[in-house]
């Protein structure tokens, strides 16, 4: 018995071994097509910036003044939020705002980068039907209080431009009471009603 099972085996590692430069070759040729196929996608991204960039220098949002002005300063926030957990309700949420500072526009060599919020809070949601929600309710908030923040980096009077990736009423729906609760025990800021949120991002943005 002890003879076939070390025949079958040699058997088998026999083949293995045979086989092991084509599963390795094959391995190799697909790592070096998906290679190439990501170096595509970047050059085309990297083209697309670069008109973008184009675009944004044509109308002096980040560039030099072409006749010759100086810089406009430019300012950017965002926030991001990843919730895991979920077992009997019971989720964290991880939670960060990020303020970029380009002092001379597009020509700043060392951008000033801060992130005044990261975090983790927990929240209880039984039927999972709200967490999502009120992960990106608390991560607007944060990242509205990071706006707030951003303003005190300019060095100039004159009017920066403030880069979000999203509409200045955010979220687009009303936040929910729960996230006015989380917000208040993170950062000890108490906000009437969902109404007076809105108005500060407003304000703090326009």
């Amino acid at each position: 018995m002890e003879t076939e099972y070390s025949s079958e085996r040699l058997r088998k590692l026999i083949e293995f071994n045979r086989t092991e430069p084509e599963i390795l070759r094959k391995l190799i040729e697909h790592a070096s097509r998906r290679s190439r196929e990501l170096e595509n996608v970047v050059k085309k991204q990297k083209g697309l910036g670069e008109k973008i960039l184009d675009e944004i220098g044509d109308k002096l949002i980040v560039a030099i003044d072409r006749k010759g002005n100086p810089y406009i300063e430019v300012l950017g926030v965002d926030g991001s939020n990843q919730v895991v957990g979920g077992r009997s309700g019971k989720y964290y949420i991880m939670l960060s705002a990020v303020i970029v500072y380009l002092p001379q526009g597009t020509a700043t060599v060392n951008p000033v980068i801060r992130y005044p919020d990261i975090t983790i809070v927990s929240f209880t949601d039984p039927s999972g039907e709200i967490i999502e929600d009120v992960a990106e309710d608390v991560m607007m908030l944060l990242e509205t209080r990071a706006i707030m923040e951003s303003v005190k980096l300019k060095q100039s009077e004159a009017t920066t431009p403030l880069f979000i990736d999203g509409p200045v009423m955010d979220p687009p729906r009303n936040i929910r009471e729960e996230s006015l609760t989380v917000f208040k025990q993170l950062a000890g800021i108490e906000l009437g009603n969902v109404n007076e949120y809105y108005k500060i991002r407003a304000n703090t943005i326009l």
